[in-house]
């Protein structure tokens, strides 16, 4: 046993051995004709002589082409520029942001600015890379496709074949390495520039992507009322230490930082700009040529006084909300015009001298407030400005409160005046303890959110002048639908026209209180939020999407069904029987149609679908049975029309019981019994 064990250990190896060896030889032995075969297909891939001359001159003319769609690549010098301007405001930013960082002034607003010009930057750098970078993919494939050209000739070149060893076909081969070198070196000097470019933009894009990143990782430290950056108190000697001669160079400085609108702003909004001014004078252009009808309607006639400062309020409160971003003075701008054009509107709505001089006073604090706020005024006068602001203010609700009380005007106005007066005491508090950002956040976001609901409050009242006179007073009239039912699509036209304000007003709010850093980002910071069921979410745009729908084929089917039987049905002299059948049917369908719509926006697939069907029909065979047949029952008379509109089923019979006198006379006797008997008799007694 001790013997037998070796032996099979030995030839266990051996045979190991011997197996590897007869692979190795077997591989070899296959791997030469394999190598004779590629030399054979190789050879069999080189073109003759006369298409190797061809494809020669064919180099020649692709050079040609290539020179020229090298002329028409993007000049990479311009960019070069913009970059290196770029660069040197970046720099600038980022000194700024140092700047900020370590400054003892209010920030947050600083902040803003920043974000803004960065933001700026940003899109300068993506609008500059975008030719660098198609131009370079471009050139890129270029060079690869004459990369490849290159190497298929040198291939043919080192062909064993003899006709191509000829002397002429040689000079043929250096021509076309000669053609493929120039076209190289024509497609590196383009190459090497794109590459730099592209290089330093996307160096700048990162950087500016940083620098915006930590911008925004301040602004959360100091978003909204959570910011309690603390100074001295305004009735201590550190706050009048604060008054030296520094303020006025301090001022000064503040004024020469502040960024005006370049040209880069305005070939980007440029068409917001153009959208706005064409709104305003499109609206001032239809108040001055309907004057006369708009003095018909309460809500409107006082339009007719300011029609251009109507135009301009409702441009700028409405068409601001599009621009992704602009510099603090074109902010500024927009809002001295706003202002006064909305206290110019709204004076005409108010009987009283003092509520007219209220909302002008209102226009004239905010807009010191941004002019303060762009010229960087010093703290120390920053927060003299904000607490008289909050003073006169105080005293002045107070006041407006007690004449209210005594006029018993609207409890709503007494409110709003007591709400004003408590917020104007909790900033100047505020101030005096203070803390300067929580009490300018305040009196900022107050002072913007009440403008803002008074534009509301004024959008809305002139869209429901505006339905009224166009349903009323218009063209429109002549219509029946119109002249029948102006109520009702007034009414549905202005919930719409509201739920769109108030969604525009909200965004607004939003950004004004720093809950979100622009209108945009509000807009769709509401519409993400929702709940996850399982593995599907529903947000609160794809609910007010499915709403919409529903809602709108609600609208649409009774707009239908009226339009179709007052309009269309008389005219085409159809039986109100079957027209009023069509009409239901048609109803019918489209609101079908919005369920099936309103279940795709929140993300229900067919087959969901049909499990809900499913379940919906275990619930009817269970409890809705009544409900279904008496909706089937309906859809009998609509089809069969055993009773039609307009005639009254006991006149068709009693015509078909005349047929027959015997029982027309057994009608009238048993009708004179009846009304014979004790009982009818004592009945007409009484």
């Amino acid at each position: 046993m001790n013997r037998i064990i070796p032996a099979a250990i030995l030839t266990l190896f051996a045979t190991l051995c011997f197996g590897q060896l007869a692979y190795a030889k077997e591989t070899a032995q296959t791997s030469q004709p394999a190598s004779g075969a590629a030399t054979e297909q190789a050879v069999a891939s080189t073109p003759g002589l006369a298409d190797l001359v061809l494809k020669a001159s064919e180099l020649s003319n692709r050079l040609t082409d290539l020179e020229e769609s090298l002329e028409e690549v993007f000049d990479p010098s311009a960019a070069e520029t913009s970059f290196r301007s770029a660069e040197e405001r970046l720099s600038a930013l980022s000194s700024r942001l140092e700047e900020l960082k370590t400054a003892k002034t209010t920030g947050y607003y600083q902040l803003i600015q920043l974000k803004t010009a960065l933001q700026q930057e940003r899109d300068f750098l993506e609008t500059n890379l975008k030719p660098v970078t198609a131009s370079l993919r471009k050139v890129s494939a270029l060079r690869k496709e004459w990369s490849e050209e290159k190497k298929q000739w040198s291939q043919w070149q080192a062909s064993p074949d003899e006709d191509l060893q000829i002397p002429a076909v040689q000079s043929t081969f250096a021509r076309a390495q000669e053609t493929i070198s120039k076209a190289r070196t024509a497609i590196s000097q383009h190459l090497e520039p794109l590459l730099a470019a592209e290089i330093r933009g996307g160096d700048l894009h990162a950087r500016t992507y940083s620098i915006v990143s930590e911008v925004n990782g301040l602004i959360s430290d100091r978003r909204g009322v959570v910011s309690i950056e603390t100074s001295p108190p305004m009735f201590s000697s550190r706050y009048f230490a604060q008054f030296s001669l520094g303020l006025g160079h301090e001022l000064g400085q503040g004024i020469r930082a502040a960024t005006l609108p370049d040209k880069q702003f305005f070939a980007r909004q440029g068409w917001v700009i153009l959208l706005q001014v064409l709104l305003a004078l499109a609206l001032a252009a239809v108040l001055l040529r309907s004057r006369q009808s708009l003095e018909e309607s309460e809500e409107l006639r006082s339009l007719a006084k300011r029609p251009f400062a109507l135009g301009v309020a409702v441009s700028v409160g409405t068409l601001s909300a599009l621009y992704t971003s602009y510099p603090p003075t074109w902010e500024l701008f927009l809002r001295v015009f706003g202002w006064i054009a909305l206290a110019r509107v709204v004076g005409v709505y108010t009987t009283r001298s003092t509520h007219r001089w209220l909302i002008y006073g209102l226009a004239f604090i905010l807009i010191t407030i941004e002019l303060f706020q762009v010229l960087s005024l010093p703290l120390p006068l920053f927060r003299l400005h904000v607490f008289i602001v909050a003073l006169v203010g105080l005293i002045l609700c107070l006041w407006l409160a007690r004449q209210s009380r005594r006029r018993k005007d609207s409890p709503w106005y007494t409110y709003g005046l007591g709400l004003g007066s408590l917020v104007f005491m909790i900033v100047a508090l505020v101030e005096v303890s203070g803390q300067a950002d929580l009490a300018l956040e305040l009196l900022d976001s107050s002072l913007s959110t009440f403008g803002f609901v008074l534009i509301a409050w004024l959008l809305m009242l002139l869209a429901r002048g505006g339905l009224d006179w166009a349903v009323y007073r218009s063209r429109l009239q002549k219509i029946s639908v119109f002249r029948n039912h102006g109520t009702s699509i007034a009414a549905k036209s202005a919930l719409f026209i509201n739920l769109f304000i108030g969604s525009f007003i909200l965004v607004a709010i939003l950004t004004f209180w720093h809950v979100y850093d622009s209108p945009l980002e509000a807009f769709k910071g509401v519409l993400s939020l929702g709940v996850t069921l399982g593995s599907h979410r529903i947000s609160f745009g794809l609910l007010l999407a499915a709403a919409a729908l529903l809602y709108g084929s609600f609208v649409a089917s009774s707009a239908i069904q009226t339009l179709l039987l007052e309009e269309v049905f008389p005219k085409r002299h159809v039986e109100p029987g079957v027209g009023l059948s069509i009409s239901r049917l048609i109803q019918y369908l489209l609101i079908l149609v919005g369920f099936l719509l309103a279940f795709a926006a929140l993300g229900f697939t067919l087959t969901n679908l049909t499990i809900l069907g499913g379940a919906i029909g275990i619930g009817i065979g269970f409890g809705l049975q009544a409900i279904v047949n008496n909706f089937a029952s309906g859809l009998i008379l609509l089809f069969e029309r055993p009773i039609r509109v307009g005639r009254s089923n006991w006149l068709i019979y009693r015509v078909r019981l005349k047929r027959s006198a015997c029982v027309q006379h057994w009608l009238q006797a048993a009708m004179m019994r009846i009304l014979s008997s004790p009982t009818a008799i004592s009945l007409q007694t009484r």
